[in-house]
């Protein structure tokens, strides 16, 4: 039987097996528009901080860290996003009575 695909023109079927986008390249400009639209709240992990996060209380081997460690090596950060890292720190302090708590609960118990 002769093969009926791209009979229907490229904008349909044009995907080896139904289902499978394996070996489909998306173009510049359609990479572009995808990652425009995953900005900001629109990021599907945006905001998941804590167990919302789906690796949260994962630990990674050492061969990982070995592994992220010799990527980052010789990557530095700018001056402004040294400065934005400061200005986060510097507004992520405890409060008084956290820090009452987390003292409290670094003392022993006096027995």
């Amino acid at each position: 039987m002769p093969s009926l695909r791209g009979l229907a023109g490229p904008e349909y079927n044009i995907l080896k097996v139904a289902g499978n986008s394996l070996d489909y390249k998306h173009s510049e400009e359609a990479l572009a528009k995808i990652s425009q639209a995953l900005i900001g709240v629109n990021n599907p992990m945006c905001g998941k901080i804590g167990e919302d996060n789906p690796i949260f209380g994962r630990t990674s081997s050492p061969d990982t860290i070995v592994k992220i460690s010799e990527a980052k090596k010789g990557t530095n950060r700018s001056t402004e996003t040294k400065i934005k890292i400061s200005k986060a720190l510097l507004e992520t302090r405890h409060s008084p009575e956290s820090l009452a708590k987390i003292s409290e609960a670094k003392t022993p118990l006096a027995g």
